[in-house]
This record gives C-alpha cells, sequence and structure tokens, in this order.
C-alpha cells in the first residue's frame, strides 16, 4: 500500500511539473574548460520536467570545447570559431530556446536543482524577469557562507525604475542570478549596447513588464583568480574596472531614457551613488595623486555623505554603515585599508560574525 501511495504521489508531482512554464538554460563559455562541466552537470540535474540545455563556446583556446563535446548527445551545442564576446555569443543562442523563460548560467557557476522549477513556480503571466541571490563558492565549489546580494523586502518593478533614473544603477542579480521571458529578448533584439546581457536586460527589464526578486539563493557564484570581476583580490585594478563598467552604464543608460524623453543625470548619479563612493575611496586609498579616478579622500567623504541623504531606498541602518565604512577607509593607517577594503569586498575573508551582521543591516 505504500509503494502504492509513493507511485502515485510521484505521478501527481511529475503532472503538476509538465503544467509548469518550461525552462530554456543557456550556457555561455569563454575559456573555462576546469568549470564548464560542473556547470552543465548542474543545469541538466534539474528537477523540472520541461528543461533544455544550450552550451555556446565562444571560441575557447583551453580545451573547454573538447569538454563541450562529450554533452552534445544530451545538450545543443554551439561552438563558435572565434572569441566575439559575451553578448554576441548568447546572441547566437537564446533565439534557439524551445521554452518561454530563460536562464544564462555562467559557465563557472552552478544551479540548484530546483532552481528552474522554482521561477517556473513563481512565474506570472506580466513578468519579464526573476531574480534571486547566490551563494558564494571557492574555486573548488566549498560554500563561503556568504549570499548574495541581500535585497530588501518588496522589490518591484517600478522601485528598480525609479532607481535607474536617479541613481544610475538599481538592485540586481549577476548573470546566473537570473531568468527572463523570451519576449524581452525578442523585443530587444539586436541586442546590444554594454559588454555585459545581464546589465543590459537589468536595465530594460523593469520597463517592460514585472521583475520579482525571490529570497532563497538558486545557484552558486564561483569566486576564482580568472574571472573578470576579481572578487579575489581588492587591487587598485578591480575598483577602476568597476568605475569603468558604470560610466559604460551611464552613456547606455543617457541614450535609453533619451528615447523615452525622461532626463537623466550621470552627475548627479555620480554624487547620489553609495557603490560609486565605495569604489572611488578604494581607489584613492590604493593609488597616489593623478592616476586615473583619484580622488582626495575628504571629497569621498562629502560624496558619501550625501548619497547617505539621497538614497532613500536603502535602509538608513545599512546607509549609515556604508558611510561609517567609507569614513574608516578614509582616515584609516595605509596598512589598515586593505584590510578594511577586504572586509568589505573580499567574501572569502570576511569572517562568519560579520557576515551575519552585515545580513542583519542589509534587511
Amino acid at each position: 500500500m505504500a509503494r502504492a501511495g509513493l507511485v502515485a504521489f510521484d505521478f501527481l508531482k511529475a503532472s503538476a511539473m509538465s503544467k509548469l512554464p518550461g525552462v530554456s538554460i543557456i550556457i555561455g563559455n569563454y575559456n573555462y574548460a576546469q568549470f564548464v562541466g560542473a556547470a552543465i552537470d548542474s543545469a541538466l540535474a534539474q528537477d523540472h520536467s520541461r528543461c533544455e540545455v544550450i552550451v555556446v563556446d565562444d571560441g575557447s583556446t583551453d580545451g573547454s570545447q573538447a569538454v563541450i563535446e562529450r554533452y552534445r548527445d544530451r545538450t545543443r551545442v554551439i561552438l563558435l570559431p572565434t572569441n566575439r564576446g559575451q553578448v554576441a555569443a548568447l546572441n547566437e543562442a537564446w533565439p534557439l530556446a524551445e521554452y518561454e523563460i530563460i536562464m544564462f548560467l555562467d559557465s563557472d557557476d552552478l544551479l540548484e536543482p530546483h532552481a528552474a522549477s522554482t521561477i517556473a513556480r513563481n512565474w506570472k503571466a506580466d513578468v519579464v524577469k526573476v531574480q534571486f541571490p547566490m551563494k558564494s563558492i571557492d574555486v573548488n565549489g566549498t560554500w563561503l557562507n556568504h549570499i548574495a546580494p541581500k535585497y530588501p523586502p518588496d522589490v518591484r518593478a517600478d522601485t528598480l525604475r525609479d532607481m535607474l533614473l536617479k541613481f544610475g544603477d538599481c538592485y540586481l542579480s549577476p548573470g546566473s542570478g537570473n531568468a527572463y521571458a523570451k519576449r524581452l529578448l525578442e523585443k530587444l533584439s539586436p541586442i546590444s549596447g554594454l559588454p555585459w546581457m545581464d546589465i543590459i536586460l537589468g536595465i530594460n527589464a523593469p520597463f517592460c513588464g514585472e521583475v520579482i526578486t525571490l529570497a532563497a539563493p538558486l545557484a552558486s557564484y564561483r569566486i576564482h583568480d580568472a574571472q573578470w570581476s576579481g572578487f579575489s583580490s581588492v587591487g587598485v585594478s578591480r575598483f577602476t574596472r568597476y568605475l569603468e563598467v558604470q560610466e559604460g552604464n551611464y552613456v547606455y543608460l543617457s541614450e535609453f531614457f533619451r528615447r523615452m524623453g525622461l532626463a537623466f543625470d550621470p552627475g548627479h548619479c555620480r554624487m547620489a551613488s553609495q557603490w560609486y563612493c565605495q569604489c572611488l575611496i578604494a581607489v584613492s586609498r590604493l593609488s597616489t595623486p593623478g592616476e586615473r579616478w583619484y580622488v582626495p579622500a575628504v571629497v569621498v567623504i562629502g560624496r558619501a555623505f550625501r548619497a547617505f541623504l539621497l538614497t532613500q531606498h536603502i535602509s538608513l541602518k545599512r546607509r549609515a554603515a556604508l558611510l561609517v565604512w567609507t569614513a574608516a577607509v578614509a582616515v584609516a593607517p595605509q596598512k589598515l585599508v586593505e584590510r578594511l577594503l577586504e572586509l568589505r569586498f573580499s567574501m572569502s575573508k570576511r569572517p562568519g560574525w560579520l557576515e551575519r551582521i552585515v545580513s542583519r543591516v542589509a534587511s
């Protein structure tokens, strides 16, 4: 009798799953031979019955394509002959997607087995994007007891629209922490304008439909030395890259809002963005006067205080914590600066007790 009950339960579960919208998982890879196999395995291990996996390799030269070929019988494979950049590579893959929900999985990241089914269960007709936090893992896949982004409650499309217009950024997950409606990509096609697909879609999505933000992590973000973001270091080059990316975003946003007939002021964003201030104070303490992006620490503190007053969408305790951290970096002895930057930006070097405090402050 118990056996019959389990069979009936499995049948009902499979029947319910088959009624959920389908999910296409697209894995973009470039020279991550050591990680791409694990990423594909995590995509193939989804518990959603209506799920497909497409792998696109952007002209890798490190043996990645040989790894990917081993999965050809269970995935659709696109091997590009030359490196064209992330957006161009993903543009080759997403039009082939069979299902209405598309996830872009970076080839050094991993999906939880229930990621696709969870997104499908939360999907609604007016939704164009679902975003969720990610667990940080090290090069070996060990969890670092860190989850990001730390979203406040009730993040909706109108919140994101307001933040983008006023501050030039908003609550966004990295690439693997999102799912999109295929109709959003079709509306934006040909997708271009910035080097990163997640930023392009993150900017456009709130103006095209509803955005759902989930609280539980559905993927893991791998931190290692080869990644562009430089999460494993706190050198000056990391923060100058961040500033360069943000400036590129401002150019994109200026044209984006101009087409909408809305006024967008990058100068105001530079003065009002907590993130911009954090990058500036890091550069100011890691470089010398005269170098690009260098701004005197006292000027950055003034900007940080202004951002504290202006960024009402961030909780008061979080704004206060960021202001205190910025001031501490500005006045700390040089030998302590790197440690303060590590505590803020290097998850693998942040003690567990501090992570718990950060989580409470961010809520």
